[in-house]
């Protein structure tokens, strides 16, 4: 029994090392688009009605935040309707680029929004996906992790069809920044203080 759980643990230590070696960010939070709420389905297919597609955190070692959007390839025909986030400090939509704060450190996995389609049966089969992009005020994917710091995220998502083959990952260079969800902050003021920051 010891000899393999040894056997076990040299292994596992070597496929880590072995993705150490390929560059591979192993412990990288990555947001996924799913046809499943509770587990990553990479295909939906085209079929005409109502269709829910789940965004989603998974390899999450904790993070607070984050910020991003959702697009369509020009391939699919579906038009947007709805969304309900699970976190009630959103700024934006997914359509146009949504900022989530969890109010919390949110471990492993988690349904961030549910996204409302209508499908209409007219995309092609296998032709065309929808995907994570960064927000249009970033360069990448972006989470707070626990610490406070900004880190990118590795995104999967979903392909329009049946008996498809999933999509590959995608990353985006650029620095992540941090970000926040609350109001930004005022102080009271006077009209000629105001007028004293833009004389020359």
């Amino acid at each position: 029994m010891l000899r393999a759980f040894v056997r076990v643990l040299l292994h596992l230590s070597f496929l880590g090392g072995a993705l150490l070696c390929m560059g591979v960010q192993a412990f990288a939070t990555t947001i996924e688009l799913s046809a499943a709420e509770f587990y990553y389905f990479c295909r939906q297919p085209d079929r005409p009605g109502i269709v829910t597609i789940y965004v989603r955190t998974s390899f999450n070692i904790g993070t607070t935040a984050s910020r991003f959007r959702v697009q369509a390839s020009p391939e699919v025909t579906w038009s947007y309707l709805s969304e309900t986030s699970s976190f009630p400090t959103t700024l934006g939509n997914t359509q146009s680029g949504i900022t989530i704060c969890y109010d919390q450190c949110v471990v492993d996995q988690a349904v961030l929004v549910a996204i409302n389609y209508m499908v209409f049966g007219t995309s092609p089969n296998c032709g065309g996906q929808l995907f994570v992009s960064p927000h249009p005020d970033a360069h990448t994917v972006e989470v707070i992790n626990c610490d406070g710091t900004a880190s990118s995220a590795t995104t999967v998502g979903v392909v329009v069809g049946d008996f498809c083959s999933c999509p590959s990952p995608r990353s985006y260079a650029g620095t992540p920044q941090l970000f926040g969800c609350g109001p930004l902050s005022t102080k009271v003021s006077t009209w000629g203080a105001v007028k004293a920051l833009y004389q020359h």
